[in-house]
């Protein structure tokens, strides 16, 4: 797993539960190993997971079911096993919460402690019919959602659905993985990088059903 460090640099987890600490042209500023005793299985993903909570200038590692927080120099604040057991992917929130998904539901969970402080969003608001997701968090802090179905979901707040669109509809997604910059979502898949202008499929749909709306009249 990969977490950013605002514009300072990156830091990684590996499959021997390493954390290495870059600074902005890649070289290495300080190394550590987690004290957690699950071995995660390399090239596979979905078993480690990087969390930068800049609002705390903490980092999460969570490997398995788990987690251990971090200063940036190595010092542990923190330590706590997730309640829902090995999530499917986790982002920190810009309300400093870690978001965490489990099946089709994703919960939110306290940085330090653990403390969980339940479901968020579930298939409730994404449907069903799909069995994995991802989320990430945009440059407005804004919470996204993609289904192994390519469905992408970008809420208002989290909970509060803002739209929805379909971006991949011939092949479903294996361990979806995505991100996204003013409405772009890059989505990764296998050895390929696909790139959508999601809000301008928003649009281009709200502008067909004025369209249609205007001739039905």
């Amino acid at each position: 797993g990969t977490a950013k460090e605002e514009a300072d640099g990156f830091a990684v987890l590996d499959a021997r539960n390493r954390i290495q600490i870059y600074d902005i042209d890649g070289n290495p500023k300080i190394g550590w190993t987690v004290g957690i005793d699950h071995e995660m299985d390399p090239k596979v993903g979905g078993d480690g997971y990087l969390a930068w909570v800049a609002k705390k200038q903490i980092l999460v590692a969570i490997v398995g079911n788990q987690a251990k927080v971090y200063t940036l120099d190595s010092e542990e604040v923190g330590s706590f096993k997730i309640e829902d057991g090995h999530p499917n992917a986790v982002e920190a929130g810009p309300d400093g919460k870690l978001y965490m998904v489990f099946g089709n539901k994703i919960v939110t969970y306290n940085i330090k402690d653990g403390f969980r402080y339940g479901t968020v969003i579930d298939s409730t608001i994404l449907g069903e019919g799909f069995e994995d997701l991802d989320i990430c968090f945009d440059e407005e802090g804004k919470l996204w959602v993609l289904t192994d179905r390519g469905w992408v979901f970008k809420f208002k707040k989290p909970g509060k659905l803002e739209w929805k669109i379909r971006v991949l509809s011939d092949f479903d997604l294996v361990r979806p993985r995505f991100a996204v910059h003013q409405g772009y979502v890059f989505i990764t898949h296998e050895d390929h990088i696909w790139l959508y202008d999601a809000l301008q499929m928003h649009l281009d749909e709200l502008d067909a059903a004025a369209a249609a709306a205007g001739e039905g009249k």
